[in-house]
């Protein structure tokens, strides 16, 4: 009698198939798939604004994130873009003359020095958004379709320390200004 494989070939190769990849063929997320915008809310109070705590969208940007030294940052290869507004902090007003008006960038994007991501097979995001002696933040993700689900945990240099579970959902990314 022959082999269930001998029978079943076509079982067997998508079988060995899935064995190699890990996961179903067309189910796995990828890094070009992942990046882009995505709008953040909490999972526990979806009506409770992040607005205070952190930006309410993200762009995960494919470029390649680099030390001041100009080497690939290995830990978190991709830059993170923070998005939005940021509440209690003005537009810098610095004007040469009435005609020039230097584009900033966002008050979110000033106060992160380290804004990265990773993007771990088969479906894993990590991000890192890091102010020197204050409020930061690690989030962890699952992809799920279009939106990545998972968890935010506050830092700081002080004993403090909680977790928000959060949801993002993929946006628009809006154009770039700067």
């Amino acid at each position: 009698m022959p082999s269930r494989s001998a029978r079943y070939p076509a079982l067997a190769a998508s079988l060995l198939t899935l064995a190699a990849c890990g996961s179903a063929p067309g189910r796995s997320a990828t890094l070009q798939g992942t990046s882009g915008c995505y709008a953040l809310a909490r999972r526990d109070s979806p009506s409770v604004s992040l607005r205070l705590l952190m930006p309410e969208t993200i762009e995960l940007d494919t470029a390649t994130h680099r030390n001041p030294d100009g080497r690939p940052y290995p830990r978190y290869p991709h830059v993170l873009h923070p998005l939005g507004e940021r509440p209690g902090t003005d537009q810098d007003a610095l004007q040469l003359d009435s005609a020039a008006a230097p584009p900033m960038p966002s008050a979110w994007e000033r106060a992160y020095v380290l804004k990265v991501w990773r993007f771990t097979p088969p479906d894993s995001v990590a991000a890192l958004l890091h102010q020197n002696m204050d409020a930061s933040w690690e989030l962890r993700f699952r992809a799920i379709g279009d939106s990545l689900t998972g968890t935010a945990t506050y830092y700081d240099d002080g004993p403090d320390t909680f977790t928000l579970p959060l949801v993002a959902h993929r946006v628009d990314c809006p154009p770039r200004t700067v």
